[in-house]
């Protein structure tokens, strides 16, 4: 969990991680695997179930351990914009959807970290306009792969094709996740992607002409008040307090 976020329990679950971890267990059969921003631990419960023998989740607070997934054993907190050395390899490495919560000044930090952890990366983050809580470092796939390149970490594009369409995933995950992986590593996903893909997955494009299209509505209402309205006295408190809610200030 990153510091001052605060988690949604329905939408931090492991349903996901059931359909994506173990695609990848069937592929690597990792013995260990470290979380990097890991939350509830959702990931890592599944990567348990699957038959990892040893998982450790790492963020930058701890959540209660009654809503948490992995035991207080399994957990370190440490400060995800300071480089972290555990000393050990793991088999797989995740980080999803944590580094555009963390400022540009720690993305090679972050990125450090999971390339000095393991040789095998599952990472996802959010492009520019994606939205989201505290987010503040929204960057485009090539962003992360240059940085993940000069640590000779190859891209590899084989996820987002194969649950893009899948209901039971969040948009946000089929949008966004890629693995990393050192050269030795490229036979077991084939060939590398040399430049990933920009996309935008449907299910927010469609999220935002949505809000657009409120917003428009709104701004309609607005209009129509305005103009019904300008001559009476007690317009300008009552539109004051209209703009409020629109806009929510």
């Amino acid at each position: 969990m990153i510091k001052n976020y605060t988690h949604d329990i329905k939408m931090h679950n492991t349903v996901a991680g059931q359909i994506v971890i173990p695609f990848i267990y069937q592929l690597i059969k990792p013995k260990s695997v470290l979380d990097v921003g890991c939350g509830l631990g959702t990931w890592l419960k599944v990567a348990k179930e699957c038959g990892v023998e040893k998982t450790t989740g790492i963020d930058g607070n701890r959540a209660p351990q009654e809503i948490m997934q992995i035991s207080e054993l399994e957990f370190l907190e440490f400060d995800l914009t300071k480089p972290i050395i555990l000393g050990e390899k793991y088999d797989l490495a995740i980080c999803l959807e944590v580094a555009e919560h963390l400022p540009e000044s720690a993305a090679d930090i972050l990125i450090n970290t999971l390339v000095k952890n393991s040789n095998c990366i599952l990472f996802s983050a959010a492009i520019p306009g994606q939205g989201g809580q505290n987010h503040i470092n929204e960057q485009w796939p090539s962003y992360w792969q240059k940085k993940f390149e000069s640590h000779e970490f190859y891209a590899f594009d084989i996820l987002r094709q194969k649950f893009w369409d899948n209901k039971n995933i969040e948009w946000w995950y089929k949008q966004n996740m890629l693995i990393y992986s050192k050269k030795e590593m490229t036979g077991l996903f084939k060939t590398p992607t040399d430049c990933v893909p920009s996309l935008v997955h449907p299910e927010l494009f469609t999220d935002i002409i949505e809000k657009k299209a409120i917003m428009a509505n709104q701004v309609d209402s607005l209009e129509t008040t305005v103009r019904t309205h300008l001559w009476k006295p007690r317009f300008l408190p009552s539109l004051k307090n209209l703009i409020k809610s629109i806009f929510k200030i």
